[in-house]
């Protein structure tokens, strides 16, 4: 296999050519700047969830704050991040020709709300719900059941990023 140098510097023409095209439209990566930017009235912060059991969309609000954010977790004396009203549920769409459900609907509820240390409300309380269908065949019933649980992880920890989102924008927005 024969390489010259012109096919070297072709490819790394094309590469640079390439790159500069991918910039010059817009393109980022999701979370790359503005998504990632935290407020820094909330670089220390409560988070109050009412959840029973740890979850998917609890591991997923610590590791991002902590991780991605930088944001330190406190006990106390320091704004609150309150999340309320987690939920998951799941509604039958279609039946089968037998009257067996064939698809449901699945869906992610919660609720949050962000107050300063002193109680003052800085985000009023709002629920936000993500939904995903899912289609159920007769064959291998413990694969559905696995997949629907990775479905609900899932949107779990996809519910987690929207809020932690919502959050930026709306102090950003309150802010400026």
């Amino acid at each position: 296999m024969d390489i010259s140098w012109k096919s070297i510097r072709a490819a790394h023409v094309a590469l640079l050519l390439f790159s500069l095209a991918i910039a010059s439209c817009g393109f980022q990566l999701r979370g790359t700047t503005i998504d990632r930017e935290w407020p820094p009235a909330l670089a220390q912060l409560q988070l109050k969830l009412d959840v029973s059991q740890s979850t998917v969309f609890e591991r997923t609000l610590r590791d991002e704050l902590a991780q991605v954010y930088r944001v330190q977790l406190l006990d106390n004396n320091a704004p609150v991040l309150a999340v309320s009203g987690v939920s998951r549920s799941r509604r039958v769409l279609s039946l089968s020709s037998t009257g067996k459900a064939s698809e449901y609907l699945l869906q992610f509820d919660a609720a949050f709300s962000v107050s300063d240390a002193a109680g003052k409300q800085l985000i009023a309380s709002q629920r936000f719900r993500l939904q995903r269908e899912f289609t159920v065949g007769t064959e291998n019933i413990l694969a559905k059941q696995a997949e629907e649980q990775r479905i609900y992880d899932e949107m779990q920890a996809d519910a987690a990023r929207q809020l932690l989102r919502r959050v930026a924008s709306q102090m950003r927005d309150r802010a400026g």
